[in-house]
């Protein structure tokens, strides 16, 4: 962020201002350019396989507890700096990703953590940026890049620069990276304000680091130093070196607000990325994310919460949001990509036709300042009858105006097909953002006041929406997340929370009416499992692809607590309990592909070698195990080294072998088709059976996996 605002100011002004309003965004662009740089090759020849970004989450941490001088000799940073850092992390959840950060700890702290769970797991880690604390950490497989800085010719430049432990080395007067923090604890850093030694520098440092191996060995001998010089000083300053040795040390055990896991590489979504360049005019970047997307960028919308302002209409009252007011005009193309601004109870508005969805936002006047890390974390979906959006939407315009909330309501272009209950998003009529972490009693007040208007309005409800978890009491609402931990936007399954995170709408209820639709709402919910269920007067019935889908179906069934009937290829429930359907379908949707997973290591094996059970879910700490039994205590052990790599999850709960039965807590990705792809089988044959003496087994078609 530092350097490419300094960039842009030192640049032509003409290219650091917007040309609409001269807002200055050359930081923003050349901040943007370099995602999209690294997006496209990586950095120092390396393009990974994860991301990670990450910000200090404020000015202190830990070390200012430590020693209060931590870091307060530097100065403010520019006002106008200052004011573009939350159009930083705009940049960065519009290329996709989040901004990862936690509280008590710098950037520094967590890519130390993340880089040695990462490495800890076999992988090659590249630290991108320019602070020399992070060459502690370079090793075997973690190296550091500092990019280029500068303009080639021009004093100040400085090409790129990788670092592996030779290098740093060689840039450190010999020192190796594991000694690197006793030199910066003797020679301190002005920039941080580490107190160090005095009278000791780089190079003293480092001799000295060399002569004694490290610096608790160097003050215990402090007193036979031949330099008197370096002898009292060292002496004089013993605690103020060991206080400054804990300043500079990176903490590698920090929280991981986002699962490694969770970091996948990945390129952004369009629908997303665009309307933010657009928003902020980046030309240039505009045309090269067309040329990589293959589309015109002048056909998406700018997005209005970035885009410059625009004059507003006046004193225009909730009547002019009304359904029908905002409409296009009569013989506009309709919803083409137009923005309106509107001042409701001096609160700003920003409204556009996008895709047929009527936007608005009614949040404070710095619309990027929102609780939490992510943006539109969680949302409400509102159900309504078809025929009575028009009505439903005037209904609690009000009190979405009085909460400040963002929205957005399907336009007559969508309204249709919304409501085919076929629709894969049916149901889907009126949608209230929350912020990733919202504050529950709020949200109470506010949905209960919606439960309320829709009702005496007459608004009747319509289908429920597939996948989403009801507020309960509710006939119109339901809600669900569409960011992961880190912000970023996840789809299918994942969307719907079926983790077991943290649901913040769980202590919510609001006194509703009860739906006539309960028995097509449970199955929705069987049918985001496990495609294919059928409702008829006796209940569901679902057809498998072969036996062994089936059976694996009803196992997972059972397991999580609903009554199945299977029989051949068929799998039934006759008593259909609607509520239990609807709470329970995420631990069928765990334990099926727990199943899955069970019966793919068998297969892999001769026939009786390994039998597999699966163990239902606790609780939120202990997810459904798969438990394997071998015949052979050799394959029982072989088994116990590489399997639960495969399965499990970092930091999760421990596999272990209990009675000659070996126990993997599952808690994997349930939204990854098929259970295991042909290298992980693979992998899983050569680790148990290296020289292949087992026969091989055809593993055959995998059953339906959830969508």
């Amino acid at each position: 962020m530092h350097r490419t605002y300094h960039l842009a100011a030192s640049g032509d002004p003409a290219r650091n201002l917007r040309p609409s309003d001269g807002f200055p965004n050359g930081a923003i662009r050349k901040f943007c350019e370099r995602l999209l740089g690294f997006l496209e090759a990586g950095f120092g020849g390396t393009r990974p396989s994860h991301l990670g970004i990450f910000f200090d989450h404020s000015r202190r941490s830990h070390r200012s507890e430590l020693f209060p001088g931590y870091k307060a000799n530097r100065p403010e940073p520019p006002a106008d700096l200052e004011a573009l850092k939350p159009l930083f992390r705009d940049a960065v959840r519009a290329f996709g990703y989040g901004c990862i950060e936690a509280e008590n700890y710098e950037a520094d702290d967590l890519i130390a953590t993340y880089a040695t769970a990462a490495s800890a797991r076999g992988a090659h880690v590249l630290m991108v940026g320019s602070d020399k604390d992070l060459l502690q950490l370079v090793g075997p497989t973690v190296f550091a890049f500092d990019f280029e800085y500068g303009v080639p010719g021009r004093s100040g430049y400085r090409p790129a620069r990788l670092f592996d432990a030779a290098a740093v080395a060689a840039a450190w007067e010999g020192t190796p990276p594991e000694r690197l923090g006793d030199v910066l604890a003797l020679m301190g850093d002005q920039t941080d304000n580490v107190p160090g030694v005095p009278g000791i520098g780089m190079k003293t440092a480092a001799k000295l680091v060399a002569e004694y191996g490290d610096l608790e060995t160097l003050l215990a001998n402090a007193d036979a130093i031949k330099q008197p010089g370096r002898r009292d000083a060292l002496l004089a300053h013993a605690e103020t070196a060991r206080l400054s040795r804990r300043l500079v040390e990176l903490e590698r055990n920090a929280p991981m607000p986002v699962p490694l896991d969770d970091l996948l590489l990945g390129w952004p979504d369009p629908d997303v990325l665009f309307p933010f360049v657009n928003a902020m005019e980046f030309s240039w970047l505009g045309r090269k994310l067309g040329q990589l997307y293959q589309v015109e960028a002048s056909s998406y919308p700018s997005d209005p919460r970035f885009a410059a302002p625009v004059a507003e209409s006046g004193a225009a009252g909730l009547q002019a949001l009304r359904y029908d007011a905002v409409l296009p005009a009569e013989g506009a193309p309709p919803f083409a990509s137009d923005t309106a601004h509107c001042a409701v109870s001096a609160m700003p508005l920003s409204m556009a036709h996008i895709d047929g969805w009527l936007r608005f936002d009614f949040r404070s006047p710095d619309l990027r300042a929102e609780p939490g890390q992510g943006h539109e974390g969680w949302k409400i979906h509102v159900s309504v009858d078809p025929r009575r959006v028009a009505a439903a939407w005037d209904a609690i315009l009000p009190i979405v105006a009085e909460a400040r909330l963002q929205a957005k309501v399907a336009g007559p272009t969508l309204v249709g097909r919304l409501g085919d209950s076929s629709h894969r998003q049916a149901g889907k009529m009126l949608v209230l953002y929350a912020e990733t972490a919202p504050d529950v009693g709020r949200w109470r007040a506010v949905l209960t006041r919606v439960e309320e208007a829709l009702d005496k309005a007459g608004v009747t409800p319509g289908p429920r929406v597939a996948g989403d978890r009801p507020v309960r009491g509710s006939a119109y609402l339901q809600r669900r997340a569409d960011r992961g931990r880190d912000g970023r936007y996840v789809t299918g399954p994942a969307a719907y929370n079926p983790f077991g995170w943290a649901d913040p709408f769980e202590e919510i209820a609001v006194e509703g009416r009860s739906r006539r639709d309960a028995r097509e709402d449970a199955l929705r919910c069987m049918d985001l499992v496990v495609p294919g269920w059928r409702l008829d007067h006796a209940g569901m019935s679902w057809a498998g692809n072969d036996e062994e889908a089936a059976a694996l179906t009803a196992k997972a069934m059972s397991v999580a607590g609903l009554d199945a009937i299977h029989e051949a290829t068929a799998v039934w429930i006759e008593e259909l309990d609607p509520a239990a359907v609807a709470s329970g379908w995420h631990d069928v949707m765990e334990v099926r592909r727990a199943a899955e997973i069970g019966a793919v290591v068998r297969a892999s094996f001769p026939e009786g070698a390994v039998r597999f059970s699966v163990r239902p879910r606790v609780s939120g700490e202990q997810p459904p195990e798969v438990r394997l039994r071998f015949g052979d205590e050799a394959l029982l052990a072989a088994a116990a080294e590489v399997l639960p790599g495969l399965f499990g999850a970092p930091g999760g709960p421990a596999s272990r072998i209990e009675n000659g039965v070996l126990a993997i807590p599952y808690a994997g990705w349930i939204h990854r088709a098929p259970t295991l792809d042909a290298p992980q089988v693979l992998r899983v044959r050569q680790l148990i059976d290296p020289e292949g003496a087992l026969p091989r087994v055809d593993l055959g078609a995998p059953g339906p996996a959830p969508r």
